[in-house]
């Protein structure tokens, strides 16, 4: 039960940092479209 209960944590945890990742990597690919048509 304790592994299973790690690895539950462990998987939510891989999940919040891929959407933070997507997040960020969203926001900067915004932010450097809108840099490069301002130009």
């Amino acid at each position: 039960p304790a592994a299973i209960a790690v690895w539950a944590l462990v998987k939510r945890r891989v999940f919040v940092l891929y959407i933070a990742l997507a997040l960020v990597g969203s926001f900067t690919a915004g932010v450097l479209y809108q840099l490069w048509s301002s130009f």
